[in-house]
């Protein structure tokens, strides 16, 4: 399977198909007649609802920037933010992305609001590094486990408690946002970013 894989990939220029249909389909062939890679009772004892909530929390931004919710976003913090100094924006963009965190997935946050953020930026006339850097680090502001993949396949093994993470995790977002305001700002305004 894998050296038909790796055919497959290798012919692209030939037969154009998207690449994406090696990945979905040949692992298929796991469960064929003849090749025994896995048995019945593997599958039955796969843990589905664990599988089917990381995709669904990883479709969730992609269907918030399929409905415009990004747009809207930017449309209606622009105003607000306009008569705001650059600090202060960060330490929004920081605050929302840790807010949204209770509701999306971190990969779910940077691929409905990359576009968000990227257009507030340009709006109040700072480089996108920096906004976007902000989001990117925001995504790590968890307090739950629910909110991270990581975490949260740990805690579902039970090697954590949860009033430790919360804590621990309460303390790192104050944290990173003095980090953010007091070391971040000033470095990116010395090498030029701000």
């Amino acid at each position: 399977m894998l050296i038909f894989l790796i055919v497959y990939l290798m012919t692209n220029p030939w037969h154009k198909l998207p690449l994406d249909y090696g990945f979905i389909l040949i692992p298929w062939l796991a469960f064929f007649p003849g090749f025994k890679i896995s048995s019945g009772q593997a599958i039955q004892k796969m843990d589905f609802p664990m599988i089917f909530f990381i995709v669904a929390c990883l479709s969730i931004g992609t269907v918030s920037g399929a409905l415009g919710i990004g747009k809207l976003v930017a449309d209606t913090a622009i105003p607000m933010l306009m008569p705001l100094g650059t600090t202060t924006v960060l330490l929004a963009v920081l605050l929302m992305g840790t807010l949204l965190n209770f509701l999306l997935t971190p990969l779910a946050i940077l691929a409905a609001f990359a576009n968000p953020v990227a257009h507030i930026a340009q709006g109040l006339g700072m480089s996108l590094h920096v906004p976007l850097y902000t989001l990117m680090y925001s995504t790590e502001m968890v307090v739950f486990p629910y909110e991270y993949v990581p975490q949260l396949i740990f805690f579902s093994f039970g090697m954590m408690k949860m009033g430790d993470f919360v804590k621990i995790s309460c303390i790192k977002i104050i944290l990173c946002f003095l980090f953010l305001a007091v070391v971040m700002v000033p470095w990116w305004r010395l090498i030029g970013l701000l």
